[in-house]
């Protein structure tokens, strides 16, 4: 799903035949940032689509048929000759292609069990524990997390270099595996309490919170540069996204607010809840277009990571609204809801993992 280097392919008109006005492209950077969706693009790494003959005769003036052309071939897949017989036409759309294969969409509805699961057994697990709950807690970070940068890697790696939703992906896989390492070794690891801890731990939460943003805002933008079709008009699609910024200031503004003053007065690990209520703001701000994003895909296989993306975001929306709002507004401790936030902080990082396994699935399966 992404394209920097491919070029459109030229071709020559026979003799006596009208040429139609050739398109002109803006920049060569323009279209190296269209993720995926662009006709006649050698080069591209989505999933594979096929314009209809008569769009093909229409565009070049031909009276023969023209022959069906692969648009996308996935560059990060394994490499296999597409063949061209009895493949199906798909009617003129601004939408991206529904599956060709319906049999594989239990596969995909598979990963749902994913985030279900593992909240299930968190919260039995957690049900059954004792007061004693670090040891808990330290574990289900490593897994959850673990899981998260596991499932960004395999989204990443199934796209070569250069390619935009591979930088995307990246990005996501960086800020799990910084959160992953932070947690583990700074706030409950063996480095826990020294004096510079607090400090490390605020610097790389930024750097985590700084990869979460590039990767959600690549995500997010992602159906614009392509020329997806948005739903709604385009007064919806503004009021969506107010609503969407409304929330994220409601769920992390107090503890933004808070964390500012902390870091101002001079406390160092104020740093840390400021950074990451910053990265929560401008994620969840980002929710709107990614659920946009698959409402525009729905019917195909390209919803499913953004589907789950999108889920990923309302979970951590979750996980910072019940740590922001139940001292504030119902008097509950910090610890005793601290079992909710990290059921919420499972679904998140869950939802991330089956979210690039299906990107990656999409990916290997167009190449078939």
């Amino acid at each position: 799903m992404g394209n920097l280097n491919g070029k459109s392919g030229k071709r020559v008109p026979d003799a006596g035949t009208h040429q139609a006005p050739k398109a002109v492209r803006s920049t060569d950077a323009a279209a190296a940032d269209a993720p995926f969706f662009l006709p006649e693009t050698h080069e591209t790494t989505a999933v594979e689509a096929r314009r209809t003959a008569r769009q093909a005769a229409e565009s070049k003036g031909d009276a023969e048929r023209a022959p069906e052309k692969p648009i996308f071939v996935p560059k990060g897949g394994p490499k296999k000759e597409l063949s061209h017989k009895g493949s199906t036409k798909l009617p003129p759309t601004s939408r991206p292609p529904t599956s060709e294969a319906p049999s594989r969409h239990p596969r995909f509805r598979a990963l749902i069990a994913v985030p279900i699961l593992s909240a299930t057994l968190l919260s039995i697990a957690l049900a059954v524990s004792g007061p004693e709950t670090a040891g808990l807690y330290r574990v289900e970070l490593a897994i959850v997390e673990g899981l998260g940068f596991w499932g960004c890697l395999a989204a990443a790696l199934i796209f070569e270099s250069g390619d935009y939703l591979r930088r995307a992906w990246f990005l996501e896989m960086s800020c799990f595996g910084l959160i992953f390492v932070g947690d583990l070794t700074l706030t409950t690891g063996i480095f826990s309490n020294r004096p510079w801890t607090a400090l490390a731990n605020g610097v790389l939460t930024l750097a985590a919170n700084a990869c979460a943003m590039g990767g959600t805002f690549k995500l997010a933008r992602a159906a614009r540069v392509a020329g997806i079709e948005m739903p709604g008009s385009d007064a919806t699609r503004r009021g969506v996204q107010a609503l969407a910024l409304a929330v994220a200031l409601l769920a992390a503004g107090p503890a933004a607010i808070i964390s500012a003053r902390q870091v101002m007065a001079g406390d160092q690990g104020g740093l840390m809840y400021f950074a990451s209520c910053l990265g929560d703001i401008f994620c969840f701000a980002l929710i709107a277009p990614l659920l946009m994003t698959t409402v525009a895909m729905r019917g195909g296989l390209l919803a499913w990571p953004w589907g789950f993306r999108t889920a990923s975001g309302l979970a951590w929306l979750v996980f910072d609204a019940v740590q922001t709002l139940a001292p504030t507004v119902f008097g509950v401790s910090t610890e005793a809801v601290r079992p909710f936030q990290e059921v919420a902080r499972c679904v998140a990082c869950t939802c991330a993992f089956s979210a690039g396994l299906a990107q990656r699935w999409i990916i290997i399966d167009a190449s078939d």
